[in-house]
């Protein structure tokens, strides 16, 4: 496993999500041993795409930063409801880089 991602969407407004796209553990943190959790402030569409990814809270990695953006800017997400209308929401994704899960035993 290149890196674990918390599936679990720490709701502001009821959107999940619905087709993940892991982040890839850039080369560099990986050589640096560069761990840590990356929060990231999704605004999720009706259409269930985000609209803007930002990060709320940063792994203290430039470069974890940007992959867990790169990553969920890509994913779709089962956009909140208001009845039974999708409505555009936000919500707070955390991203999870560690090495220690590594099935591999490379690193990698």
């Amino acid at each position: 496993m290149i890196c674990r991602i918390l599936l679990v969407v720490l709701m502001l407004s009821g959107c999940a999500q619905s087709h993940v796209v892991a982040p890839i553990y850039p080369e560099e943190s990986r050589a640096l041993k560069e761990e840590g959790t990356v929060v990231l402030r999704v605004v999720v569409e009706a259409s269930g795409k985000p609209s803007d990814v930002r990060v709320e809270r940063s792994s203290g990695s430039p470069s974890l930063d940007a992959s867990a953006v790169q990553a969920v800017t890509q994913w779709v997400f089962k956009p909140a409801m208001k009845g039974r209308e999708p409505v555009q929401a936000t919500a707070l994704v955390p991203v999870v880089f560690s090495l220690k899960n590594d099935a591999s035993g490379s690193g990698r």
